[in-house]
């Protein structure tokens, strides 16, 4: 089969919000495809660099088309992914042919972005604000722009090489201060 048969991959990130769920990211992989007779579809696969995660997604060619010899584009589904992170993207042929493949590395965009600051609730924990009477022993915390009706779980870490529990996992309700 030739190399030529996989067109150029393009990656690109998506948010999806629901009223109910808030806000999530999505990564889309689209392609380009020259078909031939023995190629029954494509397959993409997003590894997460921080997780090492596998997720894979299939897409398969009518028999009708496959005898064509034209062109056509392939979406995929979306992957779900998080802010500002690197996941690595494999393209192949179904079935496997050897040395026809597409690779692509892809950074999601962080919480520094205005949308996905705005919006991804992962961002918003580093909009939290905190106040320590040493007298009472207390830390109070406070989600100002978090979205009402979310509540958040924080932990009060001592941070060496890797953080080091010194307290109970706590809930905090979203909205104004105490």
């Amino acid at each position: 089969m030739p190399r030529s048969v996989l067109g150029a991959l393009t990656l690109s990130t998506a948010m999806k919000c629901d009223p109910h769920d808030g806000c999530s990211l999505l990564l889309r992989v689209n392609t380009s495809l020259r078909l031939h007779e023995s190629l029954r579809g494509l397959e993409a696969c997003a590894l997460s660099m921080d997780t090492q995660e596998t997720h894979c997604q299939s897409v398969r060619v009518a028999r009708a088309s496959r005898r064509l010899h034209v062109g056509q584009q392939v979406h995929f589904g979306c992957f779900e992914v998080s802010a500002a992170q690197s996941v690595h993207v494999t393209l192949r042929t179904v079935p496997h042919f050897c040395g026809v493949q597409l690779e692509q590395q892809y950074h999601v965009e962080d919480c520094g972005d205005e949308d996905v600051g705005r919006n991804l609730p992962g961002c918003l924990a580093g909009k939290l604000s905190y106040w320590v009477d040493r007298s009472h022993k207390v830390v109070q915390v406070q989600l100002p722009e978090a979205p009402g009706g979310t509540d958040y779980y924080v932990r009060l870490c001592r941070k060496w090489f890797t953080c080091e529990d010194v307290g109970a996992v706590v809930q905090v309700s979203a909205g104004p201060g105490p």
